[in-house]
């Protein structure tokens, strides 16, 4: 845990010197403050923006034993079926949904 508070309290003062740097080179070249705000607040909200994460990011996932990841997938997919065939599938052929969101359904991210 040392090490973690370490490189956690590092990687906060190298985003303090950033952030120094880059106050004082928009000063320096007499960014407007319009401007400047614009771009700190754009990389203030880039920074604190998580990652999505996806299934493909976790191989870790591939050890697990095929029913749990059916089941995984079925809780994961199953709330962004919505549709009324979906919804008959929730209710009355429940294995038929979970099936499809195994072997039929996974996420892909496209970044802008």
């Amino acid at each position: 845990t040392t090490a973690l508070l370490n490189l956690s309290r590092r990687e906060a003062m190298e985003r303090m010197r950033e952030s120094e740097s880059l106050r004082r080179f928009l000063a320096e070249n007499q960014v407007s403050l319009r401007l400047s705000n614009m771009i700190i607040g754009f990389l203030r909200q880039r920074r604190s923006r998580t990652p999505h994460i996806t299934e493909a990011d976790l191989p870790c996932l591939a050890l697990l034993p095929r029913s749990m990841q059916s089941d995984l997938r079925y809780e994961v997919y199953s709330r962004r079926c919505i549709s009324p065939l979906f919804s008959w599938m929730h209710e009355r052929r429940v294995d038929v949904l979970v099936e499809l969101c195994f072997s039929a359904m996974s996420e892909k991210l496209y970044r802008k």
